[in-house]
């Protein structure tokens, strides 16, 4: 049997629950879990999060290092948006329809977007993680129109060979689409010096000088906002040639396969990360050790910096994202024996697991609304600082006080979703459920 019939608990809010990979869930619950830290820490920090401080605190450098979950919940939302277009498609929608649904999807969390981060950040024009989601969900379905058309087409015929022939094809163009997205990315950059521009004025939570005109929005869209098109489009791909992976591997050999694979490729993709970014201090020298804003554009191309969009980040974070969804497939997809599933899952329930691998999939199923609502805090404290004039954000520097308003934070989430499976009909005010509707 596998881990997931015996550790996760069958939903009420999904009834289609069995047809989901736990995985997946999982990893996109964990990230969640990220966002709520990475947030509260840096919206709460009196102080700069500098090196010595990261490497002192172990806490601290994680946190530091899972700040910017995007990447993570790109590479998924690539996977959610193939699987998706595949069981519309399974379920008799014409390719046109599937099409339909899924542009509208990705331009109302563009919208969401447009409308929302002004009210969390003060700032109009900041390319945030609902924009490049939405992006992401227009490119995979204009890429995947013809993927979908044959699909609806084989679904009629049950031209399994065809079909999983396709899918492979149809996976190698994503390959190819994601690395030459990361290597024009750096072109493009030191080409024109697009890059993000920093200041130490500007506010930890924003990070970077946010655009005051239409052509330093569109340069936000292209390299030099928080998540533009060069390089976070790339993970939609790898997500998505995950996903096309996923759906070929039927049997148990292929899923054990496909987990060690993803495995593999992590660790592959770690090791250039480590060796880009040691290469690039080798080479940059003391240059590495100025404040960001003082680094000369090459020195920053060459480094992990402030805002990952650089090349020793991306495949950085794409490990993270390989590693994590390949090892909880081989514990939660692939099958096991039942002395073996007996074995761990004793174990799982004496040490408190499976409370918190089935909390973590009901943060995945409410997601986006955890999302929107988690930046609630961070508006209500700026009213409060102009209507008083009491600076409540960035005005904490005891660190575990931070870590004790993040543990009741997500234990707090944690009775929400909880709440959300207990009782149904609150599930028609989620974003999940209004996204569900778009037809």
């Amino acid at each position: 049997m596998t881990l997931s019939t015996k550790l996760i608990i069958s939903s009420t809010m999904l009834p289609e629950r069995k047809e989901r990979f736990v995985a997946i869930d999982i990893w996109r619950g964990f990230s969640m879990v990220l966002v709520i830290m990475a947030h509260l820490l840096v919206g709460l920090y009196s102080e700069e999060i500098t090196y010595e401080k990261a490497m002192a605190d172990p806490i601290l450098l994680i946190i530091s290092v899972l700040s910017s979950v995007g990447p993570l919940f790109f590479f998924l939302s690539g996977a959610a948006i193939i699987i998706a277009m595949e069981r519309m498609a399974k379920s008799g929608r014409s390719p046109r329809a599937i099409l339909s649904k899924e542009i509208k999807r990705g331009l109302f969390l563009i919208l969401l977007g447009v409308l929302y981060d002004p009210v969390v950040y003060f700032h109009f024009g900041i390319v945030d993680t609902l924009h490049q989601i939405g992006l992401g969900n227009i490119i995979l379905a204009l890429a995947c129109y013809g993927l979908v058309k044959r699909r609806v087409a084989q679904v009629r015929g049950d031209d399994i060979k065809a079909m999983d022939a396709d899918r492979e094809k149809q996976g190698k163009r994503f390959v190819v689409a994601g690395f030459s997205i990361v290597i024009l990315g750096v072109l493009f950059r030191l080409a024109t010096n697009w890059y993000p521009v920093y200041d130490p004025a500007v506010e930890n939570l924003i990070i970077y000088v946010p655009p005051a005109t239409t052509f330093e929005m569109f340069q936000g869209w292209i390299t030099t906002s928080f998540f533009p098109v060069f390089p976070y489009t790339a993970y939609f791909f790898f997500g998505a040639w995950y996903a096309l992976r996923l759906l070929r591997a039927r049997n148990e050999l292929a899923k054990r396969k496909l987990a060690r694979f993803m495995i593999i490729a992590g660790i592959i993709a770690l090791a250039f990360a480590v060796v880009y970014e040691l290469t690039g201090e080798s080479i940059t020298g003391d240059l590495a050790w100025q404040p960001y804003n003082l680094q000369p554009y090459w020195v920053i191309e060459m480094l992990l910096n402030i805002q990952p969009l650089t090349t020793g980040a991306f495949f950085l974070y794409l490990s993270i994202s390989l590693i994590g969804i390949g090892l909880l497939s081989i514990i939660f997809e692939v099958k096991h024996s039942e002395k073996v599933a007996n074995r761990i899952g004793t174990m799982y329930n004496k040490l408190g697991f499976g409370l918190i691998f089935n909390t973590l999939a009901r943060f995945s199923y409410n997601s986006l609304t955890i999302y929107m609502i988690q930046y609630a805090w961070i508006p209500v404290l700026r009213v409060i600082t102009i209507a008083t004039g009491i600076p409540l954000m960035y005005s904490i520097n005891d660190l575990l006080l931070i870590y004790g308003i993040i543990a009741v934070a997500e234990i707090l989430f944690a009775v929400y979703v909880k709440l959300m499976e207990s009782h149904p009909k609150m599930q028609r005010f989620t974003f999940e459920q209004i996204l569900k509707r778009i037809k």
